[in-house]
C-alpha cells in the first residue's frame, strides 16, 4: 500500500515538474519573441517605443512576479483559489530547484526519485509552509481593505456630503480604496466590485478623483481615464455574470 502511494506521488511530483519545466521555457520563448518583435519595430520605425523603456528594476520585479506567481491574479482575485495555485507553483518550482541542486551533486541522480517515499513530510512541509505565508498574507490584506472600507462608512455616515471640502476628501479617500483594492488585487472580488460600483454610481466625483489621482500609469502605459474604463468595464462584466 505504501509502496503504491509513493508511486503516485511520484508521477504526480513528475507531472508537476514537466509542467513547470514547460511553463517556464514557454516563458523564455515567449520573451525572446516579444523582444525580438521589439527591436524589429525599434528599426522599421527609427523610434524607441514605451516597450523598450523599460528599467532595470521593472525586469527584476516581472521575474518576481513570475517566480511568485502575481500572475495568477490576471485571472484570479486574491483568495483561496489564487492562493492555493499560488503554492502549488512556488512550491513545486522549490522542489524543482531541490530536485535539480541534488541531481547536480549527487553521483546517480534518479536515486532521488528512490528517497522521495521517503522525503514525503519535508516535502509536504514546503507546500504547508507556502501555503501558509501566502495564507496569512491574504488575511492581513483582506483585513486592511475591509477595515478600510469600515472607516469610510463611518465618516460618510458623520460627514455633510453638502460641504465642499469634506466631501472632496471623502472622495479621495473612496478613489484611495479603489486603487488600494486594485493593488492588492482584490477589486473584482463581488464583495468589493459591488462597494466600488454603488460609489461610482452615488458619487460621480470619485471618478473625477481616481483620474486626478492617476494622471499616468506608468507600469500599465496608460493615463487615468484609460485605467478607469478598463477597471469600469472589468467590474461590469463581474456584476453581468452574478445570478
Amino acid at each position: 500500500m505504501s509502496q503504491a502511494i509513493g508511486l503516485l506521488f511520484f508521477v504526480m511530483i513528475e507531472a508537476i515538474i514537466l509542467s513547470i519545466a514547460f511553463v517556464f521555457i514557454f516563458y523564455i520563448a515567449s520573451n525572446i519573441l516579444v523582444l525580438t518583435c521589439k527591436v524589429v519595430t525599434y528599426y522599421a520605425t527609427n523610434a524607441i517605443p514605451w516597450f523598450l523603456k523599460t528599467t532595470a528594476k521593472e525586469k527584476i520585479r516581472n521575474i518576481v512576479d513570475f517566480i511568485c506567481a502575481e500572475w495568477i491574479f490576471k485571472f484570479f482575485p486574491n483568495g483561496g483559489t489564487a492562493v492555493f495555485i499560488r503554492t502549488v507553483f512556488v512550491g513545486s518550482t522549490i522542489c524543482y530547484l531541490l530536485f535539480l541542486t541534488y541531481s547536480f551533486f549527487a553521483t546517480n541522480p534518479l536515486s532521488f526519485f528512490e528517497l522521495l517515499p521517503k522525503q514525503l513530510f519535508k516535502i509536504a512541509s514546503i507546500y504547508a509552509a507556502v501555503y501558509a505565508a501566502f495564507y496569512a498574507r491574504f488575511v492581513s490584506q483582506w483585513t486592511y481593505l475591509s477595515n478600510l472600507y469600515n472607516q469610510i462608512k463611518e465618516a460618510e455616515l458623520n460627514t455633510n456630503l453638502n460641504l465642499v471640502g469634506k466631501s472632496d476628501l471623502l472622495y479621495g479617500w473612496m478613489s484611495g480604496f479603489i486603487e488600494d483594492a486594485e493593488d492588492l488585487h482584490m477589486e473584482t472580488k463581488e464583495v468589493f466590485a459591488t462597494v466600488i460600483l454603488n460609489w461610482i454610481a452615488q458619487h460621480p466625483k470619485v471618478k473625477d478623483k481616481y483620474i486626478e489621482y492617476n494622471p499616468c500609469s506608468v507600469l500599465q502605459h496608460m493615463d487615468g481615464t484609460e485605467k478607469f474604463e478598463k477597471l469600469f468595464r472589468k467590474l461590469n462584466n463581474i456584476k453581468k455574470r452574478r445570478p
